[in-house]
Formats: C-alpha cells, structure tokens, sequence
C-alpha cells in the first residue's frame, strides 16, 4: 500500500494548488540542472521503515538527508544532500541523468534511518504537473476514464464488494478517483496511459491487492509488491539520403548500443526501421556503412559525459 503522507510526487510537486502565495517548493529547474531541495519547514515528523511509527522531528539532529526514488531504484546511499542551512538541504543533478520514464516518486531519507513526513496541512493536496513543462517542455493531463482510452483494467469477482478503486504511479497513487465499475463477473475500467513502464493495484473495500491476472510484478517500499504494465508506442526511425549507401544499422540505448541487430531498410530516397519502444527519452545514431552519425534531421542532442553526442527522440 502506497501511503501519500509519505511520499512527495515527483511529477507535479513544484506548485501546490492551495491558493498560498508563496507555495512550498520541492526542486526547481536551474538552466540544464534539476535543483531538489529539502527545507526542514515542510515537515515535523519521521517514520521508519515498515513501521507506522511516527515522531516529531524537534527530537532528530538532522546532519544528512538524502533523495531516493525510482529514478534511482530507491538507494538510500548515492544521492546525499548538501547542507546549505540550519533547515535547507539542495542537491543538484543534470537534467540528461534523468532517462528512463517520466513519472517518479521520491522521498528524503534522514539520518541513514528516517523517512521524512509532510506536515498534516501540506497532505492530500492537489499538485500541478509542471516538471516536464519546465524541464523538458512536455505538457502531462490527468488519467480519467476513458471508454476510448487504450488500456483496460478488468479485477475478476469481488461481485459483493462496494467500491473497488484503480490507482497507480499514473495518478500518483489516489485513493479515490478512478473507481471502476461492476460488470458481470468483476470490475472493469479504461483509461488513456502514454507510453510508459507503469506500476499500479487494486484497492477493493479499502484492502490494497496486485493484480491477480498479471504475473509481472515489483516489490515497492513497503515490503509487498505492485502489478507493472509496459505501453509502448510504434516509432519509425527515418535517414533521408544516402543513396549509395549498402548497410545502415540503427543503435541505441533502447538496444545496449548493437551494432548489428537493427538494420535499417531502404524506402524511396530514405532509410527506415520502425520499432516499439516504451515511454521515456531514447538515445540513438544510425551507422552508415561503418560510420557513426547523429540525426541529421533531428535537432535534439546530448553529449553523454564521454564526449560522444546522441540523437534523442521523446516517446510519450
């Protein structure tokens, strides 16, 4: 079970819709650097691990905070804050480290024991979603039902339960809001998901359950597990030109870097090869009878720390 008084969203957490003047901040976007920081007045209490236990952070000396999250498999180790006050703690990460899917959760671990726990005011509030806007321009909407959308949910049973809820990382875990609805032998519901990896359960009368129709499945912090669904959208990678060219091969993250596996094929005056690839930023190039070369067509680019500059193409 996924308890909100203990998570910060990472999508959506910078404004708070609350009508606040001067709305808490959680990161910020600082030229090619996500800025995230943890100020010591958003919160008062902490937890441990698998406990419900909570209490007031008046009796913790904090000397070290640290970020874990999906973005990086929820290590308590590599990403420590720096302590920039007596309550302000700031880390800073460049945006080309964040790669994989775009929703993440995260919180701040205190002490190698805590979990930090929002103030009871700044709980159950409604978050914007404005980091990929800020970040990498890319606007996100609300999940609602959708009997046009392109995935269906459907819990098998349960025919004298009262409410049965759909909740995931795709609605930042609500408890509430996507109710699904009785059908002959269980409990259906359709949403519109972007491409992604994603993590969702079933909540029937209040009781958190996985998926029992879906063998894949991931343990999450709270020592049980959550059903996973990959979408994944068709993309069709294009090299105008080249003509005389006899071999063009297409490489990327999305297949360790092969240089032999995908080989692209001649369409008109261009190069082709469509593929189906999930969610997130993908880096590639196309290899042209032995030569490697970016996109010539596509202005988005990354140096990768190593002085080699990828092509990177968004799928949402």
């Amino acid at each position: 079970m996924r308890y909100l008084s203990l998570l910060i969203l990472f999508c959506g957490i910078s404004h708070l819709l609350s009508g606040q003047a001067e709305p808490p901040k959680y990161y910020f976007s600082d030229n090619h650097e996500v800025v995230f920081v943890f100020d010591l007045s958003y919160y008062n209490l902490f937890s441990k691990d698998s406990s419900s236990y909570l209490k007031d952070f008046e009796d913790l000396d904090i000397e070290k905070v640290i970020i874990a999250g999906d973005f990086n498999d929820w290590s308590k180790d590599g990403w420590k804050m720096k302590k920039i006050s007596e309550t302000v703690f700031e880390l800073r990460k460049p945006v080309k480290e964040f790669n994989d899917q775009f929703n993440w959760e995260f919180k701040f671990f205190v002490n190698d024991a805590y979990w930090a726990v929002l103030k009871p005011e700044l709980v159950n509030k409604t978050y914007s979603d404005e980091f990929l806007d800020d970040v990498y321009g890319i606007e996100t909407t609300q999940v609602r039902p959708d009997e046009n959308g392109n995935t269906s949910f459907f819990l098998p049973g349960y025919l004298n339960a009262k409410k049965v809820i759909l909740t995931g990382d795709f609605n930042h875990w609500d408890e509430n809001f996507l109710q699904m609805v009785a059908v002959d032998d269980g409990w259906a519901v359709t949403i519109n998901l972007e491409p992604g990896v994603y993590e969702y359960k079933f909540i029937v009368d209040g009781q958190w359950m996985t998926d029992p129709q879906n063998p894949q499945k991931v343990p999450n912090i709270h020592d049980t597990e959550n059903s996973v669904l990959n979408i994944k959208k068709k993309v069709v990678f294009r090299l105008n030109g080249f003509e005389n060219a006899q071999n063009v091969i297409l490489a990327g993250s999305f297949n360790n870097w092969n240089e032999n596996e995908m080989k692209m094929m001649k369409v008109g005056d261009q190069w082709e090869y469509q593929m189906n690839l999930s969610g997130g930023k993908h880096f590639y190039k196309f290899i042209v009878d032995g030569q490697w070369m970016i996109d010539p067509n596509n202005r988005y680019a990354e140096d990768d720390g190593q002085g080699n500059i990828n092509s990177v193409v968004f799928v949402q």
